[in-house]
């Protein structure tokens, strides 16, 4: 080895560790508490998020039982006997619902607009009746479908 070899590798080594500077303790807990800082809006909106899934499957699940009722009811209104007759207006709880409380209301009269009663129009609301009251509340989820249904 030549003369001055150990200066030379400690030379080295020390300026390899000011080029290599860590974090210190400081610098992980400022780090810390900025990522925690943005974690906070973040799970409120992921309990938003999951809120607003429930309400959004729920009202899917009111959709889909209007739908089945009104379907059931243009069925019963192709007996000429049935459409012939007079209004129908029922308001009941739905039994195969995945909805919990789920009611439905239905009404179903003829058309004046239209001569010798040839047309009937068909209104069907589903709803979560959240207090059981057996009314449509403005907070209570709730779907209307309607629809018009020609003379067999």
């Amino acid at each position: 080895m030549k003369p001055g070899g150990i200066m030379t590798l400690e030379l080295r080594s020390q300026c390899a560790r000011r080029a290599r500077a860590g974090s210190t303790l400081i610098d992980v807990a400022v780090g810390t508490a900025m990522l925690s800082l943005l974690m906070i809006p973040t799970v409120g909106m992921m309990g938003r998020s999951s809120r607003l899934a429930r309400q959004l499957a729920i009202e899917e699940a009111l959709l889909f039982d209007a739908d089945q009722i009104l379907e059931q009811h243009k069925v019963l209104l192709c007996d000429p006997a049935v459409f012939s007759g007079s209004s129908i207006q029922t308001n009941s709880d739905m039994a195969d619902s995945w909805v919990t409380n789920g009611r439905y209301a239905l009404l179903s009269e003829h058309d004046s607009s239209i001569p010798m009663n040839r047309l009937r129009t068909i209104t069907v609301t589903a709803w979560q009746d959240s207090n059981r009251n057996g009314q449509v509340d403005a907070i209570e989820p709730q779907q209307t479908l309607r629809t018009q249904w020609c003379q067999p």
